[in-house]
């Protein structure tokens, strides 16, 4: 009745219990001649509020166990799992391949002697100072102050995105084709005359190659690949019409292609013991190999450019083709089928050295 009305354990009232009497044992052997105390009328003690069993014994249970001097654990929150979720913009080569398109610092996958290479920050090179320039007419570095090709260079890099740039810079470069060739005798590797151009005040204002790559701070392949491919897409039309030639070349291949292995002498799919639904070759070929030599020499003839040897190999398989090993299956009577074609096959025996059809037939008599 007393532990469960002040709602604390058996150990902790004993404990306290001890402590005080030993304290006044202590205190009456220092001060024998003190007087009784007098009693004190207790006061009342206020009524707990109403606890169910259960709890007072988790109470109880509680209080015995932590000895009054340890609190409960805190409630820790549900595990946070681990998110599955890829983030491309936060991984390394995709942060280094955006620093390097906003024109910052950043490392190249590129390594030299084993070490990785730091591309510095774009920055806008020197001024053009050319004499040659300056007395042309038809060009106008000198119009462009500091200002103004600071101005083109903020605009480009932080303006604009990968593609506006390769669109701008192929609107400020015309690709000519080449006028006049130094040294006609030779074989020149310059395809095209390229013009650059800036623009100030609204005006498009042609400029020499090192002002215009300086103040954008570009390089020169870029350039040349940008303008070239810009100009190659203004001509949709003549695109179009490579891709169809290439395609009509394509189909014309394989016209011949199919034409030939119709044109091959077949026997019948009973007489090498295989699938009726498969046809095999007479045994003019061994292998594939000799087949194939056989088709280029045939697409020579033709003047046909001559498939690969895997598109041989899969039309072959597709129209469901074969070889005849007469070796194995010597049931096989290929002279009897009407199929052979007797020219090839006397001339195939003949160049390996091997017995005609006519011995055959001799033999067999």
């Amino acid at each position: 009745m007393f532990l469960s009305t002040l709602g604390i354990g058996e150990w902790s009232v004993l404990n306290w219990a001890q402590r005080e009497a030993t304290k006044k044992a202590e205190s009456n052997e220092s001060k024998p001649e003190k007087r009784p105390a007098v009693p004190q009328r207790p006061q009342p003690i206020p009524a707990p509020p109403a606890l169910s069993n259960t709890a007072l014994a988790a109470q109880g249970h509680l209080s015995t166990t932590d000895r009054d001097t340890k609190k409960l654990p805190e409630s820790e929150g549900p595990v946070r799992k681990k998110s599955r979720v890829a983030k491309p913009l936060t991984w390394k080569q995709n942060r280094q391949k955006q620093l390097r398109m906003e024109g910052k610092a950043y490392i190249s996958k590129r390594k030299k002697d084993g070490v990785t290479i730091t591309k510095a920050q774009r920055s806008m090179g020197p001024r053009c100072t050319s004499s040659a320039c300056k007395r042309a007419s038809n060009r106008f570095c000198a119009d462009f102050s500091e200002e103004t090709r600071s101005e083109l260079f903020t605009t480009f890099w932080q303006c604009m995105n990968w593609a506006q740039r390769k669109v701008y810079v192929a609107g400020l470069v015309d690709c000519d084709p080449v006028e006049r060739t130094r040294a006609p005798w030779t074989q020149s590797r310059r395809s095209v005359s390229m013009r650059y151009h800036l623009i100030a005040g609204g005006d498009r204002k042609q400029v020499c190659k090192k002002m215009f790559l300086s103040t954008l701070g570009i390089g020169e392949w870029s350039v040349l690949h940008w303008a070239q491919n810009a100009s190659q897409l203004e001509n949709p039309e003549e695109n179009t019409k490579k891709r169809m030639q290439r395609k009509s070349r394509k189909a014309s291949e394989h016209v011949v292609l199919k034409e030939f292995l119709e044109s091959l002498p077949k026997a019948p799919s009973y007489c090498c013991a295989t699938s009726t639904s498969k046809l095999n070759l007479e045994p003019v070929f061994s292998n594939m190999s000799e087949v194939y030599r056989h088709y280029y020499s045939h697409c020579l003839a033709k003047k046909s450019a001559p498939l690969s040897r895997q598109v041989f190999c899969a039309v072959f398989k597709k129209m469901n083709l074969g070889l005849c090993d007469a070796k194995k299956d010597q049931r096989c009577s290929f002279g009897a089928t009407g199929n052979l074609f007797n020219e090839l096959w006397e001339e195939y025996c003949m160049e390996r050295g091997a017995p005609g059809q006519q011995s055959e037939r001799a033999g067999n008599q």
